[in-house]
């Protein structure tokens, strides 16, 4: 989807750019008698800059995950990932290449994590660099260490566009032959649920979220205010 820049200029007409022409002082006269002017601002930050801002924004929600699916996985595991998340995990990989099969980090926690979290290379790295600039031997970074690197599982999609939910994995979900399981877009990775496990914590959050809150709340005001681009 594009968005037009609020500051994008329209094509000269037919008549010549002299019929577009701002007078000398500034302002743009009315179709009227001229009595009336509108004075022009250009609040856009100069257009390399703004070039560039958008090519990093589109790079960004390239590399996002997005969207709600319903995937059957079968009596051997095997299951398709949704094409917009193969997308994304392709472009995260950096050894991946047209031919080859990309390859994704499946986080499964915890004993009290009923969910698969799955990470690109780019985003597992990402917090193994942080995880590496916590204090060894801490307590904290025992923790750590335990979720992302001792309870996780390396995962290849095949030529097909599936992956294969290893037995131990199922398990873990409680899933059934043939069931569907949930995939859900969240940001830097995706998280795979049993749609029943799913309905039950998110009935929970629900309830901790709206508690309090006035009608047509909008959770934006949460949001930390964009940083402007450099010019």
């Amino acid at each position: 989807m594009k968005i037009r820049r609020a500051c994008e200029q329209h094509p000269p007409s037919p008549q010549g750019a002299s019929a577009n022409r701002a007078p000398s002082d500034g302002t743009v006269g009315g179709s009227g008698s001229g009595s009336s002017s509108i004075r022009r601002f250009h609040f856009c930050v100069p257009a390399k800059a703004g070039r560039a801002w958008q090519k990093r924004n589109r790079r960004l929600v390239a590399r996002r995950f997005k969207g709600t699916y319903h995937q059957k996985v079968d009596g051997k595991g095997r299951v398709s990932v949704p094409a917009s998340f193969r997308r994304v995990i392709e472009l995260c990989d950096p050894d991946w290449t047209e031919g080859l099969r990309p390859n994704f980090i499946i986080v499964y926690g915890l004993d009290y994590q009923k969910r698969l979290d799955c990470f690109t290379l780019e985003a597992i790295e990402e917090i193994y660099e942080r995880i590496d600039l916590m204090q060894p031997g801490s307590e904290e970074r025992e923790e750590m260490e335990l979720i992302y690197n001792s309870f996780a599982h390396d995962a290849q999609i095949d030529d097909d566009g599936r992956i294969i939910l290893p037995q131990f994995l199922r398990e873990r979900l409680e899933l059934e032959a043939d069931e569907k399981a949930r995939f859900m877009g969240r940001n830097d990775h995706f998280q795979i649920w049993k749609e029943s496990t799913f309905n039950v914590a998110y009935a929970e959050q629900n309830a901790r979220m709206l508690a309090g809150r006035p009608p047509q709340y909008d959770p934006r005001v949460k949001m930390p205010h964009k940083p402007r681009p450099e010019t």
